[in-house]
């Protein structure tokens, strides 16, 4: 007995389904471990200037034994405060790397919320055809009470956190070069914004 052709085309439309379902929520997973891959990358980043820059006589490894235990957020301060300390008297370094920890600190939040929130990747109703915009639940407390942090987990956000994470990454290694070279009008503006280049 033949397939009516309306039942095919139902069980088309249904695998189509189906498989933009599996492609989008792995994509998901995949966005979501890329994004913690590059921020580890920008820390490892900041944790190699430091070392390179204090590890004097003892080695890199002694510095190693202060900066391993840092988190992100103490590692900021530490990367802020050292750089700030070896650039006084340059205009554009000392606009500069407050930037750069005030971008890393907005960073860290971002980072912080997607690592503790809670992910509904591969959650979808039957209507769904599209699952690139999954949902997230992020409850912090606020001065108004208990509220979502309303962090977005689509495929878009993903991609654009990504690029600041690596962006950040490109600044972090600049400022580890311009703390040796003291040129920091090669790459940095008059403002302290970086030079991307394109």
């Amino acid at each position: 007995m033949c397939e009516r052709p309306e039942n095919r085309g139902a069980r088309m439309d249904e695998d189509k389904r189906k498989a933009t379902y599996l492609a989008q929520t792995a994509e998901s997973y995949r966005l979501l471990g890329e994004f913690v891959a590059e921020f580890e990358l920008l820390m490892f980043t900041m944790r190699s200037v430091l070392e390179r820059e204090m590890g004097g006589p003892g080695g890199q490894s002694g510095v190693q034994a202060l900066t391993v235990e840092l988190t992100a957020w103490p590692l900021s301060k530490s990367f802020n405060s050292y750089a700030l300390s070896r650039t006084k008297g340059d205009p554009i370094a000392q606009k500069a790397i407050p930037m750069f920890k005030d971008n890393f600190q907005k960073l860290i939040e971002t980072r912080n919320d997607l690592l503790h929130g809670t992910h509904f990747i591969g959650w979808a109703s039957q209507e769904q055809v599209d699952f690139s915009k999954p949902e997230m639940l992020r409850l912090k407390n606020y001065k108004g009470g208990v509220m979502n942090a309303n962090v977005s987990i689509s495929h878009d956000s993903m991609a654009a956190y990504i690029v600041r994470a690596k962006q950040l990454n490109q600044v972090a290694m600049a400022i580890g070069v311009h703390l040796i070279l003291n040129k920091w009008e090669a790459q940095f503006e008059s403002s302290g914004a970086f030079r991307f280049e394109v």
